[in-house]
């Protein structure tokens, strides 16, 4: 199913969870402060904080005291990296030499809050690109769901199921650039050009369990607990003119919206930008050279189109598709031995 846009007046009938799931530099430091904030904010035009939730346990973990982290709206990050066995996890007490909290604690006072969220009657919004560990780490997407309301073993049984999960994940075009943007994050102050990060067996490119691109593997790895996922087209999104936390917010959790994604009201207010680096590509510690970009490019799409018959499940909706059907278009002039079937594959295609 592949729409522009959700109409305005799409709102939930019934209590949601939302799991918005990244990958890693697709506008998720943006997307995560912009809905925090405005899911807090009782009085936004949004209208967003009078049926949902951002369901941080922060204030309960810390106990009103004073804390110094500036990022609370990664607190589902960390959530993610407690999940899967982080010994040195941001912010949170136990994981910096005290003994406040057991790792078991800690993930308890997540599971409460959503628990308790649920209860009051709220959906529940919760946003991490962290989420893209799940395809490459076993049982991780299993230990999230066991932490859903309905699933966690508390005296009152929450109602609910997995239906109730949508789960939203950003496709980035074209791909060389999420590539790249991945690259400035980890490497390149650290002296390392992107040449280095691409041909180089150790460099985090080729050892990562899970690199950000693959969007299109996360999905499947979603579909296959049977989940619902809605697959955003960032590229189509910009070619709207629209900003990506509004998207998020107007045809995912349903907020008071004009026609152009502007909150009714707030027509002249723009969401926040977080985290964005310009002005890479034309670094002397770029190093490649325009057709080599093409090539990995090409390259990418190619694995892309391995796993191309996600878009086509039944519980996967694709919003502002333009990147994804050149993708489309793209993969029906292959024949099936062109495309590249392996993560490994396509490490080496792009290495050569």
């Amino acid at each position: 199913k592949s729409h522009d846009y959700y109409p305005p007046t799409s709102k939930f009938k019934s209590k949601q969870r939302v799991l918005f799931a990244g990958p890693h530099k697709t506008a998720s430091s943006s997307i995560e402060y912009n809905l925090m904030r405005w899911i807090r904010d009782a009085t936004h035009p949004s209208g967003l904080g009078s049926t949902w939730s951002w369901p941080s346990p922060i204030d309960a973990i810390y106990g009103g005291r004073k804390q110094k982290c500036e990022w609370e709206q990664k607190v589902f990050y960390w959530w993610i990296q407690a999940l899967s066995g982080a010994k040195n996890v941001r912010c949170l007490p136990s994981f910096h030499g005290k003994d406040e909290y057991s790792r078991i604690e800690i993930l308890d006072k997540y599971k409460t809050e959503f628990y308790n969220e649920w209860m009051k009657g709220r959906s529940l919004a919760i946003a991490t690109e962290a989420m893209d560990f799940v395809t490459g780490k076993k049982g991780l997407l299993d230990d999230i769901i066991r932490q859903l309301p309905w699933n966690a073993d508390f005296p009152v049984k929450a109602s609910g199921s997995n239906n109730d999960i949508t789960v939203v994940v950003t496709y980035r075009s074209p791909r060389v650039k999420h590539l790249e943007s991945m690259w400035h994050q980890c490497c390149m102050r650290e002296g390392v050009s992107f040449y280095q990060y691409l041909v180089d067996p150790k460099s985090r490119f080729h050892v990562a369990t899970s690199p950000a691109f693959d969007s299109l593997r996360l999905v499947e790895k979603f579909l296959e607990k049977g989940l619902n996922v809605t697959l955003v087209d960032m590229e189509g999104v910009i070619n709207h003119g629209y900003d990506i936390s509004n998207i998020m917010a107007c045809d995912i959790l349903g907020a008071n919206c004009n026609a152009d994604k502007t909150f009714i009201g707030m027509e002249d207010k723009q969401a926040e930008i977080l985290n964005v680096k310009n002005g890479h590509s034309s670094s002397s510690i770029h190093n490649i050279t325009t057709d080599k970009l093409e090539h990995i490019n090409w390259a990418i799409l190619r694995y892309d189109c391995a796993l191309v018959s996600v878009i086509g499940h039944p519980n996967v909706t694709t919003l502002y598709s333009f990147g994804i059907e050149k993708m489309i278009e793209f993969c029906d002039t292959l024949d099936s031995g062109e495309r590249i079937m392996t993560m490994n594959a396509l490490r080496n295609k792009i290495a050569a």
